[in-house]
């Protein structure tokens, strides 16, 4: 009991005379370090010894960074023209009802080049313009591809005049888009199904252009596709013969 309670032992030196380490003497160092760190710098400091602690506990190793895209740099082009002036074939009164969402889809045909040179060669343009159009304008994909993609062009440049940048994109990124859907639907079901709902489909979205959203071209609707499409998909995909002729080209021949 005496030697615990001697002078010696309580500086700091063991019962055998060697000096006990003091736990606290190591610590001053830090202490004072941390004591000169700002409280924006406690709190960097506590982060990341979290997330250390986190990554090596999980046992997973952290995502690799994503890659650093290039600056986009492009020549330099002539001014941009005027609607009228990059599309001069095409009559200012069609301009304004495309830039005012008034187009009809069932009206597409009106932009069809082809149709509109014969019909300027018979004389008849006026005849044609005026016509009431209907389904049989578009018998096929292709007879609707051409003046759709028409629209699609005079309505980006319509969007770039607006000067945002990000909505061109979301429209331009749509319109891509629906042609895919389109050409996929067509592989899919009957083309008078698909025409219908491509009619109801381009109809929703000049309603929700004339209240300015452009973001509905990308996304597929599912209520009309369950109206128009489901329970008329294609012959040709399911007939027999259809998967006779698909059988017989995936054969392979003997090479001689």
């Amino acid at each position: 009991m005496s030697d615990l309670a001697s002078p010696s032992n309580s500086t700091g030196s063991s019962p055998t005379g060697s000096p006990v380490a003091n736990p606290a003497a190591g610590r001053t160092p830090i202490i004072g370090a941390l004591n000169s760190l700002s409280s924006d710098q406690l709190l960097q400091l506590l982060i990341g010894t979290l997330q250390s602690r986190q990554q090596s506990t999980s046992g997973f190793p952290s995502a690799p960074p994503l890659p650093t895209l290039p600056p986009f740099t492009a020549a330099p082009v002539q001014p941009r023209k005027s609607l009228f002036d990059m599309f001069p074939l095409v009559e200012a009164s069609m301009l304004l009802d495309i830039a005012r969402h008034e187009l009809r889809p069932i009206d597409l045909r009106k932009l069809d080049s082809k149709l509109r040179d014969k019909a300027d060669d018979e004389g008849s343009l006026a005849t044609f313009l005026a016509r009431a159009s209907s389904s049989k304008d578009y018998p096929s994909l292709s007879a609707i591809i051409s003046p759709l993609t028409l629209y699609f062009r005079i309505l980006t440049h319509f969007a770039i005049s607006g000067g945002q940048p990000d909505v061109v994109a979301i429209l331009v990124t749509g319109l891509f888009a629906y042609i895919d859907h389109l050409n996929f639907l067509n592989q899919r079901y009957d083309w008078s199904a698909v025409l219908q709902y491509h009619m109801a489909f381009h109809g929703l979205r000049r309603r929700e252009m004339m209240n300015g959203v452009y973001d509905g071209w990308e996304k597929a609707d599912q209520q009309l596709m369950a109206l128009h499409l489901w329970g008329h998909e294609s012959a040709k995909r399911t007939s027999p013969a259809s998967v006779a002729a698909s059988a017989l080209k995936s054969k392979r021949l003997p090479i001689e």
